[in-house]
């Protein structure tokens, strides 16, 4: 994998360059049009752009939306995602990379195409797959999107779809996908495979697992979609069996393969420690403008065990005894706790989707009686998350790990689903899940943030100097698609409206 994140992107590029024409913007108007496609390069270069826009904004903004972690006000750039403020670098850059989505769904359409043309079933399944995931991450920033006429040769301005046919469109792909998934033999693209390296039965499992996902993110709003799930989960689909099935992205410790997220919070938004404690003793590692939260200590608190991630994220300052917490748009100081490079650092992995989430989400789903389910499989799947959440951020401590004992200690103090015990945080079985999912969501922002908005869980308080009227619930679109799109919506929801799926 030695530098093929720069040689993909300086590859891509020319391609898009090369074959760029003055309506760049239309999405029908594939840049990569002018080349023959080549399903591995197109598979790899998309992955490659994708990971850039998901890590150095889609990994951390959501994250803030939540208050997992507060910015302290200690940077600008950080204090406008905390306000919920679009700021005029900030819209400029995911102008680009709500574009660059876009092309990176072409690009993943040409190489599904080529695939296709070839005989080469496997490679056009892990295409489907991709282009399923970024149409869903780009419908939940903006709701409406261009999708059924996306992609359609002859249609420059693409009608908006409703966020539940992109929904049911994704889980076309999905089960497209699944359909000539081959698992005795690899795919085409392995080496350039940054998520699994072609091993099908792992992206089996991942189409299946986002699939319910996304059921889940559906029966939300559309009671009927319960009868989907039953449906799709009585067939005893593949899912992720354990933390090894993670679809994620790796990054190295090496310039050129590390995380871009933490390159650019390592830029804008970190420090070192320098005399830290008064003591002439310089620390180890960096820190970030992410300081520990009220209701993030009170999340990690709420058992009479402490849960073992918060020593893992977060570190004392001062050699403090306590985890020191600020409050909303208040100014950081020198004994507040903040998350340091333990586990976000370099080779920080891009998480699409985990086992724990996986888990989380079926024992609520027996809870809710979407799916058949007796306390005792609602109580293992629920348990189940929660370890794997704790072993999953454990295994990448750098500076410190939990011991097993602390991690028997929490689990053992986790509540009976069947007779829920009252907590400051959680009082149905349902709110013990929904805080699972909360703490399994640490550093992984988009995910955090559609959770949030899909559970109302826990209940949080907007910034007071925001002013969407109330937390943010989607994104603006792409400032230039009104001028270029005559199909644009003519009218588009503020940017603290519930989208569908929160219904």
């Amino acid at each position: 994998m030695k530098n093929i994140y720069y040689y993909f992107i300086a590859l891509t590029s020319t391609i898009v360059f090369s074959a760029c024409e003055d309506n760049f913007l239309d999405v029908n108007d594939s840049p990569n049009a002018g080349v023959v496609a080549d399903a591995n390069v197109l598979f790899t270069g998309a992955i490659v752009e994708q990971i850039n826009n998901r890590t150095q904004y889609l990994q951390q903004y959501g994250n803030y939306y939540t208050q997992h972690y507060y910015s302290g006000n200690d940077s600008g750039f950080l204090t406008d995602w905390e306000r919920y403020r679009q700021g005029g670098v900030l819209l400029s850059i995911w102008s680009g990379n709500f574009w660059n989505s876009y092309t990176n769904i072409t690009s993943l359409k040409l190489a599904e195409d080529e695939a296709l043309a070839t005989g080469f079933l496997n490679t056009a399944a892990q295409a489907k797959i991709l282009q399923a995931e970024i149409y869903l991450e780009l419908s939940l920033l903006h709701e409406r999107i261009p999708f059924t006429e996306s992609n359609t040769i002859g249609i420059n301005n693409p009608n908006f779809d409703d966020q539940e046919d992109v929904f049911n469109g994704v889980i076309d792909i999905l089960d497209s996908a699944a359909s000539i998934i081959d698992v005795t033999t690899g795919g085409q693209v392995q080496g350039g495979d940054l998520l699994y390296s072609g091993n099908m039965t792992a992206w089996l499992k991942f189409a299946n697992s986002l699939k319910f996902k996304v059921l889940m993110l559906k029966a939300n709003a559309d009671p009927g979609a319960a009868a989907e799930i039953a449906s799709f989960m009585a067939t005893d689909p593949r899912m992720f069996e354990n933390n090894g099935d993670d679809a994620k992205v790796d990054f190295l410790r090496e310039v050129g393969n590390q995380n871009p997220g933490w390159r650019l919070f390592d830029a804008f938004g970190a420090w070192n420690f320098q005399d830290e404690t008064g003591d002439e003793t310089e620390k180890d590692g960096k820190g970030f403008a992410m300081y520990l939260s009220p209701i993030s200590k009170s999340i990690f608190e709420n058992y009479t065990s402490i849960d073992p991630r918060l020593n893992l994220l977060f570190r004392q300052q001062r050699d403090t005894l306590e985890y020191l917490t600020i409050d909303l748009n208040e100014n950081s100081d020198d004994d507040v706790a903040y998350i340091d490079e333990n586990i976000y650092q370099e080779i920080y992995p891009d998480y699409f989707m985990t086992y724990s989430d996986v888990q989380l989400l079926k024992a609520e789903a027996i809870i809710k009686n979407y799916i058949p389910g007796t306390p005792e499989e609602a109580q293992t799947a629920y348990e189940n998350g929660a370890k794997a959440s704790i072993e999953r951020y454990n295994a990448l401590g750098r500076i410190r790990n939990a011991d097993q004992a602390a991690i028997d200690a929490y689990m053992a103090a986790l509540p009976m689903l069947s007779a829920p015990t009252t907590t400051t945080n959680a009082t149905t079985a349902l709110e013990h899940i929904y805080l699972q999912q909360y703490a399994d969501s640490y550093l992984r922002g988009l995910h955090a943030w559609t959770n949030w908005r899909r559970t109302d869980y826990p209940v949080l308080e907007a910034h007071e100097e925001g002013s969407v009227g109330g937390i943010i619930k989607r994104w603006p679109y792409d400032t230039d698609e009104p001028a270029i799109n005559v199909n644009f919506p003519p009218s588009v929801p503020g940017l603290g409206e519930a989208m569908w799926f929160e219904n």
